[in-house]
């Protein structure tokens, strides 16, 4: 996060970072423990972030402190100025010393309260990938069983329906007429007299032997 200066100040103005403190603290016991797993690794991210800027500008402060104490020594040791153009500077360091030690108190308990919001987060993300976790496993559950019963449903029927076109197809064999052989014995009537053709052929041996 971009902090500026406070003007004719050594100060970091933390304002800015305050404002969203308060708006993510009042924001994050909103939350609900269904947020997409996507948004919540995203805010950890940015929580993370935020932290490490944090930690960053207090490195700053402290090396701005550590300054100031020099330029203090230095000044007092200093044997090149005159009495008369010497300047008591202990009650301004000591007040900027003072505000510095504030800013780094304040810093802190912003560190402190993201860190809060991180744990929360986290604790979140946790919850949903559990839930998740178990959801998964319960629809998977009732896949393979509604699979089974398809599959034990579809093996029936199949078998039902090949018992019932055995049962129709037994019928018609047993039904069919037998064939005719060619040597089969056909009658005529001619007057009152019955004809058949194997009497006919076999005198037609006779007559042809004679």
């Amino acid at each position: 996060m971009k902090r500026v200066r406070k003007a004719k100040s050594r100060i970091f103005d933390i304002t800015e970072t305050q404002e969203e403190i308060q708006a993510i603290s009042e924001r994050l016991p909103l939350k609900n423990v269904t947020v997409i797993p996507d948004t919540l690794v995203n805010e950890v991210t940015a929580l993370r972030t935020e932290v490490k800027q944090i930690n960053q500008t207090q490195a700053k402060l402290a090396e701005a402190v550590s300054n100031l104490a020099i330029q203090v020594t230095e000044r007092q040791n200093s044997s090149d100025v005159q009495v008369s153009q010497q300047v008591d500077l202990s009650e301004p360091m000591e007040a900027l010393l003072s505000q510095l030690v504030e800013e780094l108190r304040h810093i802190q308990e912003d560190v402190h309260t993201l860190s809060s919001a991180q744990t929360q987060t986290e604790l979140a993300l946790s919850d949903v990938q559990l839930n998740t976790t178990g959801e998964v496993h319960a629809l998977r559950s009732e896949l393979s069983t509604v699979l089974e019963n398809f599959f034990q449903k579809a093996l029936k029927e199949g078998t039902e329906l090949r018992s019932r076109t055995e049962q129709e197809h037994k019928p018609l064999e047993a039904e069919s007429p037998p064939l005719v052989s060619p040597r089969s014995k056909s009658t005529e009537k001619y007057g009152d007299e019955v004809f058949s053709d194997d009497v006919l052929i076999e005198d037609e041996d006779l007559i042809q032997t004679d």
